[in-house]
């Protein structure tokens, strides 16, 4: 599972979904709290697990 495919059903770009599961949103990003619960909830559906090279 990518991070490309997580934002494709979010609606949002995949540096988004980088930043969203990340933590590494940056004061001059806003998101709106409903497309990062949305991101959240697409991943989990989706089984997502992040990299452990991070």
């Amino acid at each position: 599972m990518t991070q490309k495919v997580i934002a494709k059903q979010s609606g949002v770009s995949a540096s988004m979904v980088s930043r969203i599961l990340s933590g590494r949103l940056e004061q001059a990003v806003v998101i709106s709290e409903e497309k990062e619960f949305r991101v959240r909830r697409v991943a989990e559906e989706l089984g997502y697990r992040g990299s452990c090279q991070s």
